[in-house]
């Protein structure tokens, strides 16, 4: 009798092991869809960003490496002091013109990508918590 007893609580661990260790696997794949689609996301807007530095910085020309203090500070001492007044080109504002334009419109698609994944989030919080 108490083998037959013995077996049976036996086979009730086994039966309720098993079902913890789906219940886990479930849990587990839940957040794993829930980390791709935030890691696609921000993916997303981080390319966005890097997009809009990277267009800046093409079309500012600033590809100066920075010099080190002193460099600049023996420049500035052996430079004359001279001011010249130019007036920008059209290619100039042309070219600023197009940078601001395109930075515009880089941030407005990374301000779209942020607003839905905020939402997203928002939502699933939402829907996970009722």
């Amino acid at each position: 009798m108490a083998t037959k007893e013995k077996n049976a609580t036996k086979a009730d661990l086994l039966e309720a092991t098993e079902s913890y260790r789906d219940e886990i696997q479930h849990g587990l794949r839940a957040v794993e869809q829930m980390l791709g689609k935030t890691g696609k996301n921000a993916l997303i807007i981080t390319g966005a960003l890097a997009g809009t530095y990277l267009i800046y910085r093409i079309l500012s020309g600033s590809t100066k490496e920075p010099k080190s203090k002193k460099a600049i500070q023996s420049q500035v001492n052996q430079a004359p002091m001279v001011v010249e007044a130019s007036t920008p080109s059209i290619f100039d504002r042309l070219t600023e013109t197009v940078m601001e334009q395109a930075m515009m419109f880089a941030l407005a698609i990374a301000k779209e990508k942020l607003v839905e994944y905020l939402q997203n989030q928002k939502n699933e919080t939402v829907d996970g918590a009722s």
